[in-house]
């Protein structure tokens, strides 16, 4: 896709605001009725039908909320790209199809974030893809499957318990020793030619496959990229003098925060004044914010 069409989407999926806990639980419970009913025999009523819709439009506003997720985590991958058929948006659009799925499979009822489970989703989506349309050196099947038997093991981990499950965990399921679940990791890679089997620093191409150590990491780097990006939107949305006024009050991007008789005496205004648009101000971001933040962006 040109820059300026990725630009585009990128600004379009920009609009759409994060959900808070409570809506997401709220839309899994519409998005699975949904499902269930879809499964069921016979004519449905009325009512069914309705609940069919609701669940639909659920599970579209489910996925148009979280699409920014796929961008970072597609952003993750773009080193691997080199030298390939395949570009950004085809790794955005591969990390969809994880999302609708991870949508379909998400229970908001277990506690832990939709963002937090749907990660593993997205992930195997685009590695996945990586693997099919990367692949020129053919592997043997028994190690594919093995390695998928791993990918389901650490599937049914993160569905249970909303975070992936360490390495040894996965060998110790499987009944293989560490060394042994690596290798065939390691072998099952996708790489574009033989000499970039190894790279310069000695180090093997199994660094394609995330290391499950630092998902944790990853996932707070997710939520940290979501939360700054939905801060910048809100930021502004306020009227400029609003915004200048919370960037000094604040120290944003500033040698030190002023205070408010400094921020008047700047704009020429009254403290009483600077004080009250402030604290407007202040009001829309925390407003804006509160579907994901649990305390306040400022304090």
């Amino acid at each position: 896709m040109a820059t300026d069409s990725l630009s585009e989407y990128l600004n379009a999926i920009g609009r759409y605001p994060l959900l808070s806990a409570e809506q997401e639980i709220q839309l899994s419970r519409q998005i699975q009725r949904c499902l269930e009913l879809k499964q069921k025999e016979g004519e449905l009523t009325s009512k069914e039908r309705r609940e069919i819709k609701i669940g639909e439009r659920a599970k579209e506003k489910m996925i148009k909320c979280n699409l920014r997720l796929v961008v970072n985590v597609a952003k993750k991958y773009i080193p691997k790209l080199q030298g390939g058929g395949m570009d950004l948006i085809d790794l955005i659009q591969e990390g969809n199809v994880g999302l609708n799925r991870a949508a379909e499979k998400y229970d908001g009822a277990k506690g832990y974030k939709f963002s937090t489970y749907a990660f593993w989703w997205i992930r195997q989506g685009i590695t996945r893809a990586l693997a099919t349309q990367a692949r020129l050196i053919k592997v043997p099947q028994d190690m594919l499957n093995f390695v998928g038997k791993a990918f389901e093991v650490e599937r049914n981990y993160v569905q249970e318990h909303g975070k992936p499950p360490s390495i040894e965990y996965i060998a110790n399921t499987l009944g293989v020793s560490v060394d042994r679940l690596r290798m065939a990791l390691e072998r099952s890679i996708p790489h574009r030619s033989l000499d970039q089997m190894m790279l310069e620093d000695g180090k093997t191409l199994i660094d394609l496959i995330p290391d499950t150590s630092t998902e944790e990491e990853d996932y707070t780097q997710v939520e940290k990229t979501e939360r700054s990006e939905q801060l910048n939107l809100a930021f502004f949305r306020l009227e400029e003098l609003d915004r200048d006024i919370v960037i000094k009050h604040y120290g944003i991007n500033q040698p030190r925060p002023m205070t408010l008789d400094e921020i008047a005496k700047s704009h020429s205004l009254c403290r009483q004044s600077v004080g009250v648009r402030k604290q407007k101000a202040m009001k829309i971001l925390r407003l804006t914010m509160a579907q994901r933040l649990k305390e306040p962006a400022f304090h």
